[in-house]
């Protein structure tokens, strides 16, 4: 909440209501009449330094308008904002000309410029119990500085920051500017209030959710003094958990000598089932998946998944995954994984044991130890081997996305690396698989954003690398277009473009072009898919639709993929 009072347009505003004043009384009695004049056109006169689409900006007498000197007090003010934001706070700006010629009406605005306005002085006053010095570090306003109101704002946030991370959360700032010819006198009043101690945090609209869990997600030390820096990063600590829809921005209470920190959030539902299906066409046949994910078992932020996911003939997947926040009151978490794959020929468990860290904002890091075993079934006709493996798995990821379901601008990035040894018939061999991907976001407009990704995947074994350790690739989570691993590589590139039209906190509409290099047992493949699709918050949950085709698909070819996510 700004804490800074209103500061005025200057002494010019005064004169420009003069000029309003008379111009009412001379044209204010021709507004009553039902057949108004329309404007025509505005025409600026002594407008040197703006551009006359600056000053058209905001106005509300424009052309098809009516004349109303009501609007024309209003218009007469936007444009001397617009010059007080390039620092010519004398600018003076007449009551326009009405000019009438047959059915055209013309106002012509008459603009003196005057010259910039310069600082003169910048004066501190008040309690304050930091010197002039400290307090003036960060200021960069210096005398002869020109003055603009966006510089002005600026040096009052600065300052304003400056005591609020120094435990006075209650500062309040004062300016008050005068001016004398083409210069600027600034003061401004510190009214520092009382210094605070964080002496507890309360939290409101956690029904699940325990307050020391959250209070221990927000890291922030009880008992230390007030510092704004912190406070802002405990906030975004806490509009990260998947367990809270949303997170307002905090508030400060005195209650007698103690300071409290209102913290209000909205909880999701602790339950979460997710269930899809899909179509790729002729030879395709249908595709599925279930989730079924507990993310704040007991309000204690424990998380517990079950997936299910079929994605083609003789090809399933099912997985279990536990997650024990905050080991040893550290930001560690401990995992356990458990994952069973069926594919003709043969099946494969893997079951593994590992831990995340969380100790930074934006960067977590984690490793897991594994082992697995692969035993083909009888239709496999010997292409598969039985083996057994034991491997660790270490990986990071850097999050710099603004939002984490529908981001603007950003970007995130992540990056494995698995070490395995392998026994089969054979002797053991060495497996390594790396992969790496970044996701960027750039907004193109209100509702506009394009979302760029890559990601690149390596699997190399010495012997040659068998098929039930290639990549596989193609469907809804790859290169879409392509029916559900369609692909078989050791080495795989692919890129995606979308274009979303954001219509919600949730929803987007969004077309997608992908486009991959891989290496499959066939050779070099590019594969090409393109589409379109949405994903819509409704009362029922999350919808998502989309369809793609393969660049040599017809349009009866195209791959369907329905999602819907549901609370409880």
């Amino acid at each position: 909440m700004d804490k800074r009072p209103w500061m005025g347009q200057g002494i010019m505003i005064a004169c420009a209501n003069l000029f309003v004043f008379f111009g009412l009384l001379i044209f204010g009695c021709g507004d009553v009449h039902a057949n108004r004049a329309t404007v025509d056109a505005v025409v600026f006169e002594g407008a040197r330094t703006l551009k006359e689409e600056v000053l058209q900006k905001g106005l509300l007498m424009r052309r098809g308008m009516p004349v109303d000197s009501v609007l024309i007090v209003g218009d007469m003010k936007r444009i001397l904002v617009h010059y007080q934001q390039v620092g010519f706070w004398q600018a003076r700006v007449h009551f326009p000309d009405i000019e009438t010629a047959g059915n055209k009406t013309v106002l012509r605005f008459r603009i003196e410029e005057q010259g910039r306005t310069q600082v003169d002085a910048l004066v501190l006053q008040g309690d304050s119990t930091f010197s002039e010095a400290e307090q003036r570090s960060v200021l960069t306003m210096a005398r002869g500085t020109v003055l603009t109101s966006e510089r002005l704002n600026s040096q009052l946030d600065a300052l304003l920051q400056f005591y609020e991370n120094r435990g006075y959360p209650f500062c309040a700032l004062k300016p008050e500017v005068t001016f004398l010819e083409e210069k600027a006198r600034v003061v401004i009043d510190v009214q520092t209030g009382p210094m605070c101690v964080v002496d507890t945090v309360v939290f409101e609209g956690n029904a699940l959710t325990r307050a020391d869990v959250l209070l221990r997600e927000m890291r922030l030390v009880v008992g230390e003094l007030y510092d704004q820096r912190k406070v802002d990063r405990a906030m975004r600590y806490l509009r990260r958990l998947d367990f809270l829809v949303f997170v307002e921005e905090p508030s400060v209470r005195r209650m007698g000598d103690v300071t409290a920190l209102i913290v209000r959030v909205q909880e999701a539902r602790t339950a979460r089932m997710e269930g899809s299906v899909g179509y790729a066409g002729e030879g395709g046949g249908l595709t599925g998946a279930f989730l079924l994910d507990i993310h704040n078992v007991a309000g204690a932020g424990r998380l517990g998944q079950v997936s299910w996911q079929r994605t083609g003939d003789g090809a399933s997947d099912l997985g279990v995954r536990l997650q024990e926040p905050w080991v040893l009151d550290r930001p560690l978490s401990a995992d356990f994984e458990l994952k069973m794959r069926e594919r003709l020929g043969y099946s494969e468990w893997v079951v593994g044991i590992g831990a995340t860290v969380r100790a930074w904002e934006r960067r977590t890091v984690w490793g897991l130890v594994s082992r697995g075993r692969v035993v083909p079934d009888s239709s496999g006709f010997g292409v598969v081997e039985p083996s057994h493996r034991w491997a660790i798995t270490v990986g990071a990821q850097v999050d710099h996305r603004d939002d984490v379901w529908n981001p603007r601008a950003g970007w995130v990035g992540e990056v494995t690396f698995e070490m395995s040894r392998v026994a089969g018939v054979g002797e053991a061999n060495m497996r390594r698989l790396q992969e790496m991907g970044v996701h960027t976001f750039r907004s193109i407009g209100a509702r506009s954003v394009w979302a760029l990704s890559g990601r690149g995947l390596w699997v190399s074994q010495a012997g040659g690398v068998p098929n039930d350790a290639r990549i596989r690739v193609g469907g809804a989570r790859s290169i879409r277009g392509y029916r559900e691993e369609a692909f078989l590589a050791t080495e795989v590139g692919w890129v995606s473009l979308e274009w979303r039209y954001l219509v919600g906190a949730r929803s987007r509409l969004f077309g997608f072009v992908d486009a991959g290099v891989l290496r499959d047992i066939s050779g070099r493949v590019v594969p090409v898919g393109y589409g379109v699709g949405m994903v819509l918050q409704s009362q029922m949950g999350m919808v998502g639709f989309d369809v793609g085709w393969a660049r040599e698909d017809g349009f009866g070819d195209g791959k369907v993929h329905v999602r819907v996510v549901n609370a409880f």
